[in-house]
């Protein structure tokens, strides 16, 4: 059994037709519909485990609002009502994110973090039992989960390893401005990396986090090596990703419970392939899904790379996260 916890909200994505958008005070503008989506990472990857056809448990905190609802609804249509662990905070709202996409002009996110604050590692304390792996995103945006140096991060991953979990951490960029921009986030990873079997970090939070904008992104990945995870999958968007494996009798130990002894010291990058890209939403959250799909089936460093860069070609075929995700059976059938 497989589980997610961590980040959870609702996406909404206003359709601002294809004219320039200007804010002007007083004016009244239409738009299309505004279409809901759940985000973060236990809908995107926990979703796409569930798509991929893996039993996986799904843990989150929702508000008691609507928008907590429509979460628990659309994740009991990828989860049976057993492998969701979902708890309602009372006086908190849910998390949400208004997607600005004006034509011709960038992406903006307006996001209120809102219930995902309250998440500690007590929060979930019997969801790790009979797991075999754990999977936590993203301390960014969970106060209690980051503050002290991740000590409550540090907690949750304690305990799903005395339950006989591995663990595996990805993060998210935080918003500048709020407490988390100005965290001491070396810390956090010399803290948490050490408890962390597998860290699946984006180049760009990864660059902030060391702040290091220029080393190339094998030194990045041997930088977090050195701080004690085992393995860490580095996401490079365009320019596709990387696994890199400790060279430890500790990291062959951990990685090889699921029957492959292929993993230590491996070093592999793989290009995107090519395809039609029609959006990158969860991209990067699916490929984690599709790493940990192949750890938890026992394919080797080198396969499970290989799968995750094929579930990531699927999702970014179409315009959300999920509907893009074929099942394992189907990935296998074709040979990835």
């Amino acid at each position: 059994m497989l589980g997610v916890v961590g980040y959870l909200c609702v996406d909404m994505i206003p359709d601002l037709g294809p004219s320039p958008f200007a804010f002007v005070p007083g004016q009244l503008r239409e738009i299309g519909g505004t279409p809901l989506f759940a985000g973060g990472s236990v809908a995107n990857t926990g979703g796409s485990l569930c798509k991929l056809g893996l039993p996986t448990r799904l843990g989150a905190l929702l508000g008691d609002d609507l928008f907590g609802g429509f979460l628990r609804e659309f994740l009991h249509t990828l989860a049976p009502e057993e492998n969701l662990f979902l708890k309602t905070i009372s006086g908190e709202p849910t998390g949400q994110t208004i997607v600005l996409n004006p034509a011709g002009q960038d992406r903006m996110f307006l996001t209120c973090r809102g219930v995902n604050d309250q998440m500690t590692a007590d929060s979930f304390r019997t969801f790790t039992e009979g797991l075999d792996l754990l999977h936590y995103g993203y301390p960014t945006l969970s106060r209690f989960m980051a503050q002290n140096n991740g000590a409550e991060t540090i907690r949750l991953f304690q305990n799903a390893h005395e339950h006989g979990a591995l663990t595996s951490l990805d993060l998210a960029l935080p918003s500048p401005g709020t407490v988390f921009w100005t965290l001491d986030w070396m810390a956090f990873l010399k803290n948490v990396l050490p408890g962390t079997d597998l860290f699946c970090p984006s180049i760009d939070e990864l660059r902030f986090m060391l702040k290091d904008q220029s080393s190339a992104p094998e030194a990045l990945a041997d930088a977090t090596l050195q701080m004690g995870c085992h393995a860490v999958f580095l996401k490079m968007g365009a320019e596709g990703s990387l696994l890199k494996v400790a060279d430890t009798d500790a990291a062959e130990t951990a990685l090889a419970r699921f029957g492959s002894h292929e993993w230590r010291g491996v070093y592999k990058r793989v290009k995107p392939r090519p395809g039609p890209v029609v959006g990158t939403t969860g991209a990067g959250d699916s490929a984690i899904a599709g790493m940990l799909a192949g750890l938890h089936e026992g394919l080797s460093a080198a396969r499970a790379l290989d799968l995750a860069n094929a579930v990531a070609s699927y999702n970014v075929r179409v315009a959300d996260s999920l509907s893009g995700i074929p099942t394992l059976a189907f990935l296998q059938k074709e040979g990835f």
